[in-house]
């Protein structure tokens, strides 16, 4: 099941975080797998609802703990922020797209749970801690699987985040340094953009795959290059341009047709190994 065409922003109505719970709603109502756009959809440039770069790499950081990694350009694509809108983007893209086929063989077994049981790809936290009354009013995480818990990031400008773990008779490890904590309680991690708080729990079978993911995968910080004149504007000139300014503009644009084509094959490609990878 597809999320739907959620807003380019942070918004909690229509935004990234929606697809959380709508997730968790579809999960317990029988639909155990979903999906939804990487950078959302639903974009209006006029009234500067546009994609940015952060948006487009936490969506695609809580996409990596679900059973699909999918992206899209949006409704207006060229006033969206895309995965090859700048080296620093496509190379912290390109490195969630490689943990997420790193843990294909966990996804694997969550989505193959769920055809032979039933059990949700994404389960709110009171299906695998019943007993415990904080897991029943936590709205935005969940369980992937029955070894994963994540908390995507959901707002802007967030570098530490405050995440809740139930008890457990196993540590809580948090993937990106290895640090393990004892649930039931809060835990404050450091979440900058690249990691997105996400813990295994140390008796699972997964256990070195997931360990393995902080030096194969090691973490660089993003720090955007944001041109002084982005490609992804409208296209039409403004009387108060400068002709450099327009000209710089026009090569920027003559540049994103070509881009899409590289989009396309990356897509399929992706496609190509959900296909492959649950078969």
């Amino acid at each position: 099941m597809w999320a739907g065409d959620q807003d380019v922003d942070f918004t909690f109505a229509d935004g990234l975080p929606s697809v959380i719970p709508a997730a968790l709603s579809m999960g317990m109502s029988g639909v155990g797998i979903t999906h939804f756009d990487i950078g959302g959809y639903t974009t209006f440039g006029e009234i500067k609802l546009r994609r940015s770069p952060e948006l487009l790499l936490r969506s695609a950081e809580a996409a990596i703990f679900t059973p699909m990694f999918r992206s899209h350009e949006g409704n207006q694509p060229q006033e969206n922020t895309q995965f090859y809108s700048s080296p620093e983007i496509e190379s912290a893209f390109g490195r969630l797209a490689q943990i997420y086929v790193h843990i294909s063989n966990y996804t694997k077994l969550v989505v193959k749970n769920n055809s032979e049981q039933g059990i949700p790809v994404q389960q709110p936290l009171f299906l695998a801690y019943p007993d415990d009354p904080i897991a029943w009013s936590t709205t935005y995480q969940y369980m992937f699987g029955r070894d994963v818990l994540v908390a995507p990031v959901i707002g802007t400008n967030v570098s530490t985040m405050n995440v809740y773990l139930p008890n457990d008779s196993s540590m809580w490890v948090y993937i990106w340094n290895g640090e393990e904590f004892q649930g039931p309680g809060y835990v404050t991690v450091p979440s900058e953009i690249g990691k997105p708080p996400a813990f295994f729990l140390r008796s699972s079978t997964f256990s070195s795959l997931f360990s393995s993911i902080r030096t194969k995968f090691p973490y660089v910080p993003f720090i955007p290059n944001t041109p002084t004149e982005t490609p992804h504007t409208s296209s039409a000139p403004h009387s108060t341009e400068t002709s450099h300014t327009t000209t710089a503009k026009s090569q920027a644009l003559k540049s994103i047709t070509i881009c899409p084509h590289s989009f396309y094959i990356q897509y399929l490609a992706l496609s190509i190994y959900n296909l492959y990878a649950f078969i």
